[in-house]
């Protein structure tokens, strides 16, 4: 089995909660580099999950050549540059959402990965919950159309303030992303405008 050296962009708290923790348990895994602009984060994060090195510039990551795949875990208005950035490098990519802040981002990622060939994922994590797995088992094979209702209580306290607010994308742009995600997933359908 081919061991994936893998680079992180930004080494937040929810990084640190989720993505360092399941790569460092995985053996296919190989943690290559950690990279945020906050150095001393940077090196409490090695110390809890190794890594070869530790940067605070992320040319370091898509210039080395033993770099397979770059989860992104920045600020929300860096995800598509910084994707579009590996992807020209020849690294794969999977990026925490929202993938973008303007359709015109969105678009040009779609772009580079297509024109690069690189892999690309959104960490959309809805539609691997085991209920929702469980609910499209059900629903498959019914008539369509089908229609879903879904439910949100927004409760303030769940996030950190800062995407929520609107330059940073909001509600819509920063949770939401993943009920639309969840949705198209489930009805096995494409949203229309």
């Amino acid at each position: 089995m081919k061991i994936v050296n893998l680079a992180f962009v930004g080494v937040g708290n929810f990084v640190a909660g989720h993505h360092l923790p399941n790569v460092k348990a995985n053996p296919g895994l190989h943690i290559r580099a950690l990279c945020d602009l906050n150095s001393d984060l940077l090196a409490q994060r090695q110390e809890q999950f190794g890594g070869d090195y530790v940067t605070t510039d992320a040319n370091e990551i898509f210039n080395d050549p033993t770099v397979d795949l770059v989860i992104i875990g920045t600020r929300h208005d860096q995800h598509a540059p910084l994707s579009i950035r590996a992807a020209q490098a020849g690294k794969d990519v999977f990026c925490e959402k929202p993938m973008a802040h303007t359709l015109e981002q969105m678009g040009e990622v779609v772009r580079v990965m297509r024109q690069t060939g690189r892999r690309y994922m959104v960490g959309h994590n809805r539609r691997f919950a085991p209920a929702m797995l469980a609910a499209k088992k059900i629903i498959a094979g019914r008539a369509r159309p089908l229609m879903a209702l879904y439910r949100i209580v927004d409760n303030a306290d769940l996030w950190p303030a800062w995407p929520m607010m609107p330059e940073n994308g909001g509600k819509i742009l920063n949770e939401c992303c993943h009920v639309f995600d969840l949705l198209a997933w489930l009805l096995d359908a494409e949203p229309v405008c």
